[in-house]
């Protein structure tokens, strides 16, 4: 999408926006940044579940391949699954993390690497608890 399309969508809390490449993308991107601010939302979430996992996970792959221990274990989380208001950046950038997992396994399957996506259960823990 366009410049213009791309900040209207953030503005509006859009959970992604993908930007063209016609135009100056650090710029275009850094508006729409913005715009996501300024809207309420922290792109730092989706940044971090998801670009900040494939990071890791690309750059520790030549190693996976060297080693014996070819498994690669991704925590997403049972929002996944859910709709729940308010929590459409944290809930989609899991789910891409989840799709992540897969893409890994379809890529780097044939070359023994494994990768999986757990979420924890939702369960009461002593922190949780009413004191």
């Amino acid at each position: 999408m366009g410049r213009e399309t791309a900040i209207a969508y953030a503005k509006a809390r859009a959970v992604a926006v993908c930007l063209g490449a016609r135009t100056n993308l650090s710029e275009v991107k850094q508006e729409v940044q913005e715009a996501v601010v300024a809207a309420g939302k922290d792109p730092r979430e989706v940044l971090t579940n998801i670009y900040g996992t494939y990071s890791m996970t690309r750059s520790f792959l030549p190693q996976l391949q060297k080693g014996s221990g070819k498994t690669i274990i991704n925590i997403t989380s049972v929002a996944t699954q859910l709709l729940v208001s308010g929590a459409s950046a944290y809930s989609t950038s899991k789910l891409a993390l989840l799709r992540s997992s897969e893409f890994t396994n379809v890529e780097y399957g044939a070359r023994g690497i494994l990768a999986y996506s757990i979420h924890p259960v939702c369960y009461d823990e002593i922190l949780s608890l009413p004191q």
